[in-house]
């Protein structure tokens, strides 16, 4: 099983679990928040590979980040 189809299968098995804790009276609201989770509210989409976001340099370069402490 490669990482993407694990990250599936622990999606899959969590939303039912979660979902049993949700319950919504208001049927707008609740149609709103099945759409927020189905919308992936619950965790974060994968962004495919090449997108801008990936191809971003960091914004500060580890050599001048204070990583021991020191001024």
């Amino acid at each position: 099983m490669d990482a993407f189809d694990l990250r599936r299968k622990l999606i899959s098995d969590y939303e039912p679990y979660m979902r049993g804790f949700i319950n919504i009276r208001d049927t707008r609201i609740s149609e709103k928040v099945d759409q927020e989770l189905r919308d992936g509210l619950l965790y974060e989409p994968i962004e495919p590979m090449g997108s801008e976001s990936m191809a971003e340099p960091l914004a500060e370069p580890l050599g001048s980040q204070n990583l021991w402490g020191q001024a």
